[in-house]
C-alpha cells in the first residue's frame, strides 16, 4: 500500500509509473531450502508435517524469482525504479532483485524507500546498488526528493535532519480480491502513535502524533471501489480508536450507498481502548473477527515494555463478543501475544497461553523480533553483520536471551494445540490427535502420507509438562 501511494504521487508530479507487487502476482508459492542463517530451525521443521497443530514445514518464496520480476520490470522500459521496503526483515530481499536489475541494466536510476528503509538506511545503502533513498513519509520526503532529481541534483544518502513525520497524509484503498459477488479491500487512513511501546517501531517511522487523513479525501476513495457487490474492508491502520469518532465517520464513509459492508482490522484493535460501547457498536456496524493485542499477560513484563494490561477487561470484552448472537460461537477474536520478549521467562508465556485458552478466543503467537532502532537494538551495528530475514517471527530466533528457539517454537505448538481444541468442525482424526496428545501429555502432529501421529522431537519439557498439568 505504501507503494501505491509513492505511485500516486509520482504521477502527480508527471511521471507515468507502473506498480509491481511481486509477492502477490499469482501462482504457488515455490519451495527453496532453509536458508544457512535459518539452520537452527532444522530439529523442529518436518517437511511433511500437516494439518492445524504443525509448525512451519518449510522455506517458500512468494513470487517470481529475483531474474524474472527484473525481466518483468525492465519490459517496461523504466527511467528509473522506486523500491518499497516495508519491514527491515525484507531488506535482503530488495537487495537481491535489485542486484538482478543492475545485472541486466548497470545505468538503470533505483532508488529505495519504505519503514524497513528507514529505520537502518545503512544497511542498504553500503551495498552500492542503490543511487539514492528516500527517508521519512512519502507525502513530505518524496516531494522533497523529486524536486531535488529536478534540479539535477544526485540525492544519494538521505538528507540529515529532515525526516518527514507530521505533515498531511494521503489515504489509501487497494482492492485485494474481487468475485463475482464480493470485494476485497484493505484502507489506510491514519499514522502515527503517542504510546511508548518498547518493542513497536511505529514510533521511529510515523512519528508521535497520531494522524488521520482527510475524511473527504478516505471517502473519496471508498466510493470508488466496486459497487452492486459485498464489500469486505480491512482497517490496516495500528490505531484508529485512538479516535473513535474519525473510525466510525470512516466506517460510514464505507457503508454509504452499500447494502453490505463487513469490516475487519487484521492490525489488530487495542482493547484498553474499548468499552461495552463501543464493542456493541463495531459490532453492529459490521465488524465479525476482533483482532485483539495482549503482548504479555505478565504484568511485569508489561511495564518493562512501558505497555498498558488489563487481563479481567480483556476477558470481559472477548466473552461479551461470544454472547453477541452472530451464530453458534457470537463473534470470533484472536488474541495476540508476543513471546520471548525481554524479561520473559517459559513460566510467564505458558501462563499467557492458559490465560488465553480459558477465554472463548483464539491465540495468536507473534515471536519477539527487534526492529534496528526500538529500545534495547538502538545500536543498528547489531544488524550489519546479520541476514534480515532473522528479524523476522518466523525466524524464532533468542533475541533476547529470555527464552531459547526451542521454548519459542514449544510455546508456538502448544498454542496451535490450544486453538485447535476451540475448533469447529473438527475431523475425527483431529479430535483423536487433540485427545491423545492431553492424555499422554506429549505434542504430536500429523503427516502426510504417514499413518498415526508423530511426536515432536527438540521441545522444552518442562514447558510442555507445565501447560498439560496446568
Amino acid at each position: 500500500m505504501g507503494a501505491g501511494i509513492v505511485g500516486s504521487i509520482l504521477e502527480a508530479f508527471g511521471w507515468q509509473t507502473t506498480l509491481f507487487n511481486f509477492p502477490v502476482a499469482g501462482g504457488r508459492p515455490a519451495p527453496l531450502p532453509l536458508p544457512d542463517a535459518l539452520s537452527y530451525l532444522s530439529p523442529f521443521i518436518l517437511p511433511d508435517e500437516t494439518g492445524p497443530a504443525s509448525f512451519f514445514s518449510g522455506y517458500r518464496r512468494f513470487g517470481p524469482p529475483d531474474g524474472d520480476a527484473a525481466r518483468l520490470v525492465l519490459e517496461s522500459e523504466p527511467d528509473a525504479v522506486f523500491v518499497s521496503l516495508f519491514a527491515f526483515a525484507y531488506a535482503d530481499c530488495a537487495i537481491s532483485l535489485v542486484r538482478a536489475l543492475r545485472e541486466k541494466a548497470p545505468k538503470l536510476s533505483v532508488y529505495i524507500g519504505g519503514a524497513g528503509f528507514e529505520v537502518y538506511p545503512d544497511y542498504c545503502l553500503r551495498t552500492g546498488l542503490f543511487d539514492g533513498g528516500i527517508e521519512g513519509e512519502a507525502e513530505t520526503a518524496l516531494p522533497r526528493f523529486l524536486s531535488r532529481l529536478g534540479k539535477g541534483e544526485a540525492p544519494g544518502r538521505p538528507e540529515a535532519g529532515v525526516t518527514a513525520h507530521g505533515g498531511e497524509i494521503e489515504p489509501f484503498v487497494s482492492v485485494l480480491r474481487e468475485t463475482d459477488r464480493d470485494v476485497f479491500a484493505a484502507a489506510v487512513v491514519s499514522r502515527g502513535c503517542p504510546m511508548s511501546c518498547a518493542f513497536c517501531s511505529n514510533r521511529l517511522t510515523q512519528g508521535r502524533v497520531f494522524r488521520t487523513a482527510p475524511i473527504g479525501a478516505v471517502a473519496k476513495r471508498l466510493a470508488a471501489l466496486p459497487r452492486g457487490k459485498r464489500l469486505f474492508l480491512d482497517l490496516e491502520d495500528d490505531n484508529l480508536l485512538l479516535d473513535p469518532d474519525y473510525l466510525f465517520a470512516v466506517i460510514a464513509a464505507a457503508r454509504d450507498g452499500r447494502d453490505e459492508v463487513l469490516f475487519s482490522a487484521e492490525n489488530g484493535l487495542d482493547y484498553m481502548l474499548m468499552d461495552d460501547e463501543t464493542v456493541d457498536r463495531l459490532v453492529e456496524a459490521g465488524f465479525r473477527q476482533f483482532n485483539l493485542s495482549l503482548a504479555s499477560g505478565d504484568a511485569k513484563v508489561l511495564a518493562a515494555e512501558s505497555r498498558r494490561g488489563d487481563i479481567a477487561r480483556l476477558s470481559a470484552i472477548v466473552r461479551r463478543l461470544a454472547n453477541q448472537g452472530h451464530g453458534d460461537g457470537g463473534i470470533p477474536s484472536v488474541v495476540y501475544f508476543i513471546c520471548g520478549l525481554p524479561g520473559d521467562t517459559p513460566d510467564a508465556v505458558v501462563d499467557t497461553i492458559l490465560t488465553i485458552d480459558a477465554l472463548p478466543s483464539i491465540i495468536g503467537i507473534s515471536p519477539f523480533y527487534p526492529v534496528p532502532g526500538i529500545e534495547g537494538f538502538e545500536n543498528r551495528d547489531l544488524f550489519s553483520g546479520l541476514p534480515s530475514l532473522l528479524a523476522a517471527g518466523s525466524s524464532c530466533r533468542a533475541w533476547t536471551g529470555s527464552m531459547t528457539t526451542a521454548q519459542i517454537v514449544t510455546a508456538f505448538r502448544l498454542s496451535r494445540l490450544s486453538n485447535l481444541a476451540k475448533k469447529k468442525g473438527r475431523t475425527p482424526l483431529e479430535t483423536e490427535l487433540l485427545a491423545k496428545a492431553h492424555g499422554e501429555r506429549r505434542i504430536l502432529t500429523m503427516r502426510r502420507g504417514r499413518a498415526g501421529f508423530a511426536e515432536v522431537q527438540g521441545l522444552d519439557g518442562d514447558i510442555v509438562e507445565r501447560f498439560f498439568t496446568r
